[in-house]
């Protein structure tokens, strides 16, 4: 069972993703690993004691990924699942949330060949919010920069 490691990959997963450099250069496709590694965790493992309060918040902050496309895909539709089930912790960082869904949908900071997601992946994190209740959505964008809402 990996439950018993769950703690430890955490912790190697963190340190992997706050190092200086990890969004530089080579390092990049690693930290997106790391990331995606994160959120299959507590995908997959949530029954293993991850303080799901606590982690998914952090992983959503490292959101969007772009340098690993099976990562991104991966990664950014379980950000879709958790919003298309309501889940408390990510409504808890619904700010971040939407900076990710208007970064995703914009294509920013992409450089060529680097891909977020397909227009699938695009329109379904778009219709996850709709799980959302509207006045939420309405405080979270507000604080979201203007240059990324027009990408909601």
């Amino acid at each position: 069972s990996f439950a018993p490691l769950v703690p430890t990959a955490l912790q190697s997963m963190h340190g992997v993703v706050v190092a200086p450099g990890s969004r530089e250069g080579d390092c990049n496709e690693a930290t997106d690993n790391a990331v995606d590694a994160v959120g299959r965790i507590c995908r997959y493992q949530a029954g293993s004691g991850v303080d799901l309060a606590s982690v998914l918040p952090t992983w959503v902050s490292w959101l969007p990924l772009r340098h690993d496309e099976e990562c991104a895909t991966e990664a950014h539709g379980y950000l879709a699942e958790l919003l298309e089930t309501g889940s408390p912790q990510v409504s808890s960082c619904l700010p971040d949330a939407l900076r990710v869904i208007a970064s995703i949908n914009g294509g920013l900071h992409l450089e060529q060949g680097q891909s977020m997601g397909d227009d699938a992946l695009k329109a379904r994190l778009s219709q996850s919010l709709s799980a959302i209740p509207q006045e939420s959505i309405a405080a979270a964008r507000q604080q979201l920069d203007p240059s990324l809402a027009v990408f909601l």
